[in-house]
């Protein structure tokens, strides 16, 4: 208290100084008055009075209007902020508001004050972010939380809340902050994370399932070779390989859930695709469904596996079926070509950085019962289906079929109104192709040394036998390293079939040390992953061809035939 006197006496005796020089100065100036009738010394003080008097009423206008400018910019900062700042009363109250704020949450800043802020969050949230409100106002230190806020002029959004009462039970200060756009980024990226990780799965199963598949494959297609095509046991045969190749069907859909189901890449066009299998559409879905085509011609190629094609367009269909149940309607299905911004294909592409450019677009349109956001949120989800008996494979393996092609998927929906799938497929500056038939003779042998290269041993064992039925003296080495030793031992080995993944030493470092031995030797690089998958695996000169696991006696005749 004593320190606080002396402060203010300190203060008081300066202005008195400096209110007795500005009077000297005063008088010096002026010439010498008669003595005054008064007392000097009364008319003295009463003139440095009003000198004190002056300087602090200076003092006063100069430091309002400092305070002045410092509220404007105060102001200015608190409104312009690219936050939204709000002030809440005890009971969820918006006091104050900039306007900032009053932008973000689309009200006018009148019209905000008075208002409940809890009125902007969705219903579901509102009980929580009370429960914040009330642990805010106790704990009178920053306090934070993420709420989903829906306003009148824009769709919903995320934002961070930081909170912190003034003081005890008066008010509390909350900085609102949007992060729509991190948790986007947030949920492609744990998306992205999890189709890796169950592609991976995916791909992993169809490489084990696509080895035992070779086995009933190749046992059947050899069996079907010694018996009698009369026999009642070639119909159970015949059996065994139609489900066998279902079987091998059901890996090309893992194997496209996991984008590496590009098989047999031609420029292919869209349209014919469509009119090809569009009997097979009207005979696979309710006669009270009517499919409509909107094809435009001219209608730029694409590069893509047909048959990967075809299973788009039926599974799109097939659903678009199932979502007008039994009241009937319409799927129009419409292609068409477009510029597309990467900003535009990226919106979903999760990992994927597809690149701007010319792309060709098929949209499959149904005027069914469109899905909920809750059904949209898990659409590509692998099992997840709405129907009750389904594997739920179906749209997983579309989004990995259209990845795998470099492509981009969308969709839009409504309730009520129906529901509009457009894949988008990069467009092609070469003609279409014509899709062909299977030329192969039947009675085609061919003859020398082959050596066959895999881990697994029924593989090697049937392997081995198709060989010998269509005139090869076979070889089998069960991983990379043994088939270099034979290779460098027996000569004159006209052809190596290579599995890609063996343990010790892979397919690719096989590759590699083979062709260090002998630049010229040829080699079919066998996978259950596609072509353009192994592919990729390689830098420089490639495996002179590719067989596809699982294969038929038929496939690997034709393979083989291409090199002799």
């Amino acid at each position: 208290m004593k320190n606080h006197d002396d402060k203010r006496q300190k203060a008081h005796d300066q202005l008195r100084s400096k209110a007795e020089a500005l009077l000297q100065a005063k008088q010096d100036r002026q010439p010498p008055l008669p003595p005054p009738k008064a007392p000097k010394r009364a008319l003295h003080e009463l003139e440095v009075h009003r000198i004190e008097l002056e300087m602090q009423n200076a003092e006063l206008i100069r430091s309002r209007v400092e305070a002045e400018k410092a509220l404007e910019r105060y102001t200015d900062l608190y409104d312009f902020a690219p936050l939204c700042y709000l002030t809440l009363d005890p009971a969820g109250v918006i006091t104050a508001v900039n306007l900032s704020g009053a932008a973000i949450l689309g009200v006018e800043r009148f019209r905000l004050l008075g208002r409940r802020f809890a009125s902007f969050i969705v219903e579901e949230g509102r009980q929580a972010f009370a429960a914040f409100l009330s642990k805010a106002f106790i704990s009178h230190t920053k306090t934070s939380c993420e709420v989903s806020l829906q306003t009148d002029t824009k769709v919903p959004f995320f934002a961070q809340i930081e909170a912190i009462a003034a003081e005890p039970g008066a008010e509390c200060r909350i900085a609102l902050i949007d992060i729509t756009e991190r948790k986007l980024f947030e949920s492609r990226l744990f998306q992205a994370q999890k189709l890796e990780s169950l592609g991976i799965l995916a791909g992993g199963i169809a490489h084990d399932f696509n080895n035992l598949l070779m086995a009933i494959f190749g046992n059947a297609d050899l069996a079907l070779l010694h018996i009698d095509g009369e026999s009642p046991a070639a119909e159970h045969l015949q059996r065994i390989q139609q489900a066998a190749a279902r079987a091998a069907d059901l890996t090309r859909q893992m194997l496209a859930y996991s984008g590496k189901g590009r098989f047999r890449v031609e420029n292919l066009d869209l349209n014919g695709l469509i009119e090809e299998i569009l009997q097979i559409l009207k005979i696979s879905i309710s006669k009270k469904v009517s499919v409509k085509l909107n094809l435009q011609r001219p209608l730029p190629a694409v590069q893509a596996d047909a048959t990967q094609m075809h299973q788009i367009i039926m599974n799109l269909v097939i659903n678009a079926s199932e979502a007008l149940e039994e009241r009937g309607g319409s799927i129009i299905i419409t292609t068409g070509d477009q510029e597309c911004s990467g900003n535009y294909l990226n919106e979903e592409a999760l990992s994927q950085h597809l690149s701007e450019g010319h792309y060709v677009y098929l949209d499959v349109a149904d005027t069914g019962c469109g899905m909920s956001k809750e059904t949209m949120a898990k659409l590509y989800d692998p099992f997840f289906t709405t129907k009750f008996a389904g594997r739920g494979l179906g749209m997983a393996a579309v989004q990995g079929i259209v990845r795998g092609h470099k492509g981009a998927i969308k969709v839009e929906s409504v309730q009520g109104v129906g529901t509009t799938f457009r894949v988008l497929l990069p467009a092609s500056d070469l003609p279409a192709e014509l899709l062909h038939q299977d030329e192969s003779i039947d009675d085609w042998k061919g003859s020398g040394t082959v050596l066959l290269v895999d881990d697994e041993a029924e593989v090697r064992r049937i392997g081995a036998e198709m060989l010998q039925s269509l005139g090869f003296t076979p070889i089998t080495a069960n991983d990379g390293q043994e088939a270099l030793r034979i290779y460098q031992k027996v000569a004159n080995i006209a052809l190596v079939i290579l599995d890609l993944t063996m343990p010790v030493m892979d397919g690719i470092q096989c590759y590699t040390e083979l062709h260090r031995l002998d630049p010229d030797v040829r080699v079919i690089m066998s996978s259950g992953y596609s072509e353009q998958e192994v592919a990729q695996k390689f830098t420089g000169q490639g495996p002179s061809g590719f067989l596809l696991k699982p294969y038929t006696l038929s496939a690997l005749r034709d393979v083989i035939r291409a090199f002799c």
